[in-house]
């Protein structure tokens, strides 16, 4: 791969009238060579924004801008950044440093990218702060991705009567969830350049992960301003806060985007210089993964709607169709929690198979299960929550004669010496700071 010498957000253009959102980039790859690149956002249309702050919106439009640069930074990593028509200040430029360098730490570490000094946003000596804004809305927006955790967090808003909207990218899996509620929905389609399509599935540029969660949760400040919304809600979990390696002195976290320090630099980001009207927390922050999973479990209505397996939301989803893989560490996670609390055919039932009798998983399983290599570069909990979900099944005796079962009875139950004290910590309510009190409220009462 060739590093490229220059990479340039060259602007953007907003059509309010249709909704379209048009983000532009070019990279000099070398003295002779450029590309350019253009990215499409559709809003619902018209959108109306004769009564929303010029200056916010601007803004709002070049923190998306930088945003979604991610993707297209990523393809020649140019040592040098540039932005035409507008500017940042030294605190915002922190931000996007350490967006463009935590966010993509996976992506450093799977490329052997020497990631120390190389991010280097340009700035000015100015201050800029956000312009005091007050708005009579309490309205609320969810964004949804598919899997459990956003689902939860929509039926906890339903129980609790928090009247909400929802938010997502065009998809067949989220269109099915969202009609599940009562809540209108504010759907965005992302519309890739095509050559950015050709060139990603190409030897000639770096390949690799990219913080979504971000670009998701900008996508939610921008459609939270525009149509007057004041608490932002995701779901993202506790478990997201644990790192896979260390590379170069730095964690690397594959749901660092995910993570409560992402959160919180991304409040201030926003309370700092974009809105102090605008809220954004994770409503699911106080609970692992496990926990989250015993809540779902209540919920059989959702079992044929959902999906966690990220291959059904990368470009060019290869699924066709099913909700499963079933091959990759994201199924075999998910399967281990719910194993933990239903019956075996009704597991089944949703994945289609039998994933701990599945022999190519039990390496899978080793890791997750913290025994083997390093814990996967997936949106998966921590070791011991995985260690308590199979005690759970290993109990019921289900799967007794299943490889990964096997495996797990002979490897990992004999160090176990404590199992209710990781039940203890796995199932125990956590940091819940960014959340207000109302939605503290809520999620609390949603008890088994």
């Amino acid at each position: 791969m060739t590093q490229g010498k220059e990479f340039i957000f060259a602007g953007y253009n907003a059509d309010w009238a249709t909704g379209k959102l048009t983000f532009s980039y070019t990279i000099n790859v070398d003295e002779t060579i450029s590309k350019s690149f253009s990215e499409t956002l559709r809003l619902q249309s018209p959108v109306d924004i004769t009564k929303l702050n010029p200056k916010t919106l601007e803004i709002l439009l070049q923190s998306f801008h930088l945003a979604l640069g991610l993707s297209y930074y990523k393809l020649y990593i140019p040592p040098t950044i540039l932005i035409r028509g507008y500017s940042l200040s030294k605190a915002q430029s922190i931000f996007w440093n350490m967006l463009y360098t935590k966010g993509l730490g996976e992506f450093y570490y799977r490329n052997n990218i020497d990631f120390r000094g190389l991010i280097q946003f340009p700035y000015e000596d100015k201050s800029r702060s956000a312009l005091e804004q007050k708005r009579d809305s309490d309205k609320t927006l969810l964004g949804i991705g598919g899997g459990k955790d956003s689902i939860l967090a929509a039926q906890i808003l339903k129980e609790a009567e928090i009247a909400f909207n929802i938010s997502y990218l065009a998809d067949p899996i989220r269109d099915g969830i969202a009609q599940q509620f009562t809540a209108d929905s504010l759907v965005v389609s992302r519309e890739f350049d095509p050559e950015f399509l050709q060139l990603s599935s190409s030897s000639e540029v770096y390949q690799g992960h990219i913080p979504i969660s971000a670009i998701y949760a900008f996508i939610m400040a921008l459609s939270g301003y525009l149509y007057g919304y004041r608490y932002l809600i995701v779901g993202n979990e506790r478990s997201s806060n644990y790192g896979n390696a260390e590379y170069l002195g730095q964690e690397i976290n594959h749901q660092w985007s995910k993570s409560k320090e992402f959160e919180d630099m991304l409040r201030e980001y926003v309370r700092d210089f974009i809105s102090t009207d605008l809220e954004f927390f994770s409503l699911m922050r106080p609970l692992y993964e496990i926990a989250i999973v015993k809540r779902f479990c209540q919920y059989p209505q959702y079992f044929r709607l959902f999906s966690s397996c990220n291959r059904n939301f990368n470009i060019g989803n290869p699924l066709k169709g099913r909700l499963w893989c079933n091959e990759c560490e994201k199924c075999a996670f998910v399967f281990c929690l719910m194993a933990a609390f239903l019956p075996k055919d009704e597991v089944i039932k949703i994945f289609g198979e039998n994933l701990f009798a599945k022999e190519p998983l039990v390496d899978t399983y080793k890791e997750l299960l913290g025994i083997k290599d390093i814990k996967p570069f997936e949106c998966v909990g921590i070791p011991d929550e995985v260690k308590v979900a199979m005690y759970f099944a290993h109990e019921k005796g289900e799967y007794r004669d299943d490889p990964a079962m096997k495996m797990f009875e002979a490897e990992v139950m004999p160090d176990i010496t404590d199992i209710e004290a990781m039940k203890q910590e796995v199932f125990s309510y956590g940091d819940d700071s960014n959340i207000p009190e109302q939605f503290k409220q809520a999620i609390k009462e949603n008890k088994l």
